[in-house]
């Protein structure tokens, strides 16, 4: 497995177009787009697009060794010692991989030397990635009813909010 940023490097990003495309019609196919952006703040391929390429996020991608790509994660939130991760990984890995692969990525980020606190806010429907989670070592705060509203089933939802330390 590698990891893959995508960052900006001598005039072209580090991810295609093409497979960009290809990640978010991978998400987009296996439903996980809508859970993952379940608020409504992304709907599209442009708009995914777009919100990768915003500085305010930092993008990694995990490839397999038959260069597929197993997860697409990002920071945001930026504060002087903690951010805000989200994460995406696809059925190739779920229930064989996904805690290797969803640890690949907690570990690269705290690789960041100012990084000392990971923050996960969990729609309380999403119950996988809550256990995912905690496998990982996510330290479980508590459920905020009523955090957002899932726009593709018109419901409010609480989340759970949960950290992890380096």
């Amino acid at each position: 497995m590698v990891i893959v940023p995508y960052v900006y490097i001598k005039d072209h990003w580090s991810i295609s177009y093409e497979n960009i495309k290809k990640i978010w019609d991978l998400m987009v196919e296996e439903k996980t787009a809508q859970v993952v952006f379940c608020a409504g703040t992304v709907k599209s391929f442009e708009e995914f697009y777009s919100f990768l390429q915003d500085n305010k996020n930092c993008v990694i991608t995990v490839w397999d060794d038959d260069n597929d790509v197993v997860m697409i994660s990002w920071l945001n939130n930026f504060n002087q010692n903690s951010a805000a991760a989200h994460f995406n990984c696809f059925k190739k890995v779920w229930g064989n991989g996904s805690e290797e692969v969803y640890m690949k990525g907690i570990e690269y980020y705290f690789t960041m030397p100012f990084l000392d606190t990971i923050i996960g806010t969990v729609p309380e429907n999403n119950q996988k990635a809550l256990a995912i989670s905690k496998r990982c070592g996510g330290i479980v705060l508590g459920t905020i009813p009523n955090f957002t509203t899932d726009v593709y089933k018109n419901k409010k939802i609480g989340a759970t909010i949960l950290y992890f330390e380096r």
